[in-house]
């Protein structure tokens, strides 16, 4: 039933079972090909061939219409570390993104959760951001390829309307400190902000004291938030 449905699929945290709505998920290699290598180069290459995940097929305009009969009704998605055991390398991403027939692939989406372990996959959180989510929970891991500056740029052009913010990071808060500031002015409507313990500073709680929405600030001393 309708009811039914909206209950199974309301929160997932499950990517893979998520895109598996899409076309079955896997690797372009069985197991048992890797026995025929008669190199250590062409192993390793098998090897990494297995570790790559990816749709079996080309994704089609039907598939997203099956998909996004579901997708309406999530209204909460988490992406954890165990999705990138879940889904390895990027093909998956990509098909994604470049197959999508609507901008908001998740249109009821109103909070989203991003604590994946991997640095390459930070940017493909941007596919799931509009200005619907509410909510935002992500762990910032630095890469030289995607500045975080920049990442602190789409987040209020794409999700302009949060109220909650939570930031999760082991790197000292200096290195992003002005930029978390322009963040924290870019959200008007943001209400509450959680930050790693370490992370309290003159020019952070000056710019959230000048916040008009601002209610709650919290340090969190948990092990996966960081220490900032």
């Amino acid at each position: 039933s309708e009811v039914a449905l909206d209950a199974l699929w309301r929160d997932v945290d499950d990517l893979r079972r998520l895109f598996g709505l899409l076309a079955l998920i896997e690797s372009p290699l069985a197991p048992e090909d890797s026995d025929v290598c008669v190199t250590m180069r062409e192993f390793s290459t098998s090897v990494l061939m297995l570790a790559l995940q990816r749709f079996v097929r080309p994704i089609e305009p039907s598939d997203w219409s099956r998909f996004m009969r579901y997708a309406r009704r999530i209204r909460t998605l988490s992406v954890l570390p165990a999705d990138d055991e879940r889904i390895r390398g990027a093909h998956v991403f990509d098909e994604v993104a470049r197959t999508r027939t609507t901008f908001n692939i998740l249109p009821k989406l109103s909070t989203l959760t991003w604590t994946s372990e991997l640095r390459e996959r930070l940017r493909s959180s941007l596919m799931f951001m509009h200005e619907n989510i509410k909510h935002f929970a992500v762990k910032l891991i630095p890469s030289d390829d995607y500045p975080l500056s920049v990442y602190f740029q789409e987040i209020p052009l794409r999700m302009p309307k949060l109220s909650t913010l939570d930031l999760r990071f082991t790197f000292p808060v200096r290195d992003i400190e002005a930029n978390l500031c322009e963040l924290i002015a870019a959200l008007p409507e943001l209400q509450k902000i959680v930050l790693p313990k370490f992370t309290y500073s003159a020019k952070i709680i000056e710019q959230l004291s000048a916040s008009p929405s601002i209610r709650v600030i919290q340090f969190e001393y948990y092990e996966s938030q960081g220490s900032g």
